[in-house]
């Protein structure tokens, strides 16, 4: 279960990873930055060959651009609102 942080905004963001690896790297990055998140297994595989989803407490566009500003792969922004 995901708990809120990073003030009250309930906004989850949902997006696919190449890899369990990118998946964790992405979780540590995000938790030391204090946006809590979830990583789960896609139930197939996405056109881009992703394998694994991570479910981010946190606004969309806030969270990834800390991933492209700390260069951290992932695949397709599945969702804003979780």
């Amino acid at each position: 279960m995901l708990l809120p942080q990073r003030g009250d905004t309930m906004k989850n963001t949902a997006v696919s990873m190449p890899t369990v690896t990118h998946a964790i790297k992405a979780k540590r990055f995000l938790q030391s930055q204090g946006y809590s998140s979830e990583i789960r297994r896609s139930p197939k595989t996405s056109e881009f060959g992703c394998t694994h989803v991570l479910i981010i407490n946190g606004d969309k566009d806030v969270v990834i651009a800390l991933m492209n500003k700390h260069h951290i792969d992932y695949g397709k922004i599945l969702s804003n609102e979780v």
